[in-house]
């Protein structure tokens, strides 16, 4: 049954007149100002929590499977870094020995 306007008009008239306008209006105010199907009963908090439950519970899920990713991503990278490091650790220790060797054979050639 749902409970209108002109309803709860009616009942708050009738609890007036049987118990009087203070305790007529305290009751008044317990009703839920919507239909008692709209109310949220036990069961449905229930069902919440436990629909929310599972969404952290893969949300979590999804979070390890980032740290994965990020973890192979930084393994990654730091692999990539050493071997650049190692390239141009080479590069530069050949480029000086040529520069070493030509600034030696020029001393040679002008001296």
């Amino acid at each position: 049954m749902t409970l209108t306007e002109e309803g709860r008009h009616r009942l708050h008239t009738s609890l007036t007149q049987a118990i009087g306008a203070d305790a007529a209006n305290t009751l008044m105010e317990m009703l839920p100002p919507v239909g008692w199907a709209d109310v949220a009963t036990n069961r449905d908090l229930d069902q919440l929590r436990a629909e929310i439950r599972a969404e952290f519970t893969e949300v979590r899920s999804e979070m390890s499977e980032l740290r994965a990713d990020l973890r192979v991503g930084q393994a990654e990278l730091r692999s990539e870094l050493h071997s650049t490091l190692r390239t141009n650790n080479l590069t530069m220790i050949t480029a000086n020995a040529v520069l070493v060797s030509v600034a030696v054979a020029l001393t040679r050639l002008l001296g």
